[in-house]
């Protein structure tokens, strides 16, 4: 990967882990001018950008946030009293130029996308120089499936947080509802493969991530360019320890996964064939 300019990431606050970086809690001082760098975590659903995210912003890195995500278009654009991003071109890019100066945090301004979302970023024109793309991707197909249709069932997607009402629903689970949705899964990473194939970027096995993140997370600070002190990754790591891996409804995966042994494997050995 070419790297880009070094630059000394101080930490911000210290923040426990959470589930969104919307709220108005997390707008900033009105910054102006252009970021230093822009991040994009490109990812797949249950793939753990959430946690990467959050890890980044514990080290005072962005604000990492599904920016491009209709219902969080609509909630920020009502709050900063700018037109709808969807809505134009125009309105696209009033709307990133809003984020870029209430969302940055040490010159870095930091976004989450899925692979639909692609077109809105490109539509954006961000120069080359200052965008750091990291592929978040699961190496088990099988696990990741199965955490999506447990999502799909409890409308939670993480511990110890109410249901969340835009989450789609799955009338079906089938080995047929299984091998679409792992067809889903790799179409979404392909579509990231062809929009970072002449880009600069860092793939980051998620679960490498979840096993050592102390290992992966300098590394990708490493790559992007970017520096922590050793004080703050402790920080953070001890943080990441604390909060744990997420169990919510793991009982319900347990019995899926049992259920439709045979089918989840298939998956896995496709996962590891790549896409």
């Amino acid at each position: 990967m070419t790297r880009q300019s070094d630059a000394a990431i101080t930490p911000g606050p210290a923040h426990h882990i959470d589930s969104s970086l919307t709220g108005a809690e997390h707008d900033r001082p009105w910054e102006t001018g252009e970021p230093e760098r822009h991040l994009f975590l490109c990812t797949t659903p249950r793939s753990g950008s959430h946690r990467l995210g959050r890890a980044l912003f514990t080290l005072g890195i962005g604000c990492p946030a599904e920016y491009f995500h209709p219902s969080v278009v609509s909630d920020l654009a009502q709050r900063w009293q700018v037109p709808h991003a969807f809505a134009s071109h125009d309105a696209l890019r009033a709307y990133w130029q809003r984020v870029c100066a209430l969302r940055r945090q040490q010159g870095t301004v930091a976004a989450s996308l899925f692979a639909y979302q692609i077109r809105h970023l490109a539509a954006l024109g961000l120069p080359a120089d200052r965008s750091i793309h990291i592929h978040l991707r699961r190496r088990k197909l099988g696990q990741q499936v199965a955490s999506l249709i447990t999502l799909y069932r409890t409308k939670r997607p993480f511990d110890g947080e109410e249901e969340v009402s835009f989450i789609p629903d799955l009338n079906e689970i089938s080995p047929r509802a299984i091998r679409i949705l792992g067809q889903w899964i790799k179409m979404q990473n392909r579509r990231w493969e062809a929009f970072l194939a002449d880009k600069p970027h860092v793939t980051v096995i998620s679960e490498d991530f979840f096993a050592r993140p102390d290992v992966i997370v300098p590394q990708v600070l490493d790559a992007c360019g970017l520096a922590a002190s050793p004080a703050a990754i402790d920080a953070l790591l001890a943080d990441l320890r604390a909060s744990g891996s997420y169990n919510l409804d793991s009982d319900e995966k347990r019995r899926l996964l049992a259920e439709f042994a045979a089918d989840f494997a298939a998956l896995d050995r496709e996962g590891q064939r790549g896409v």
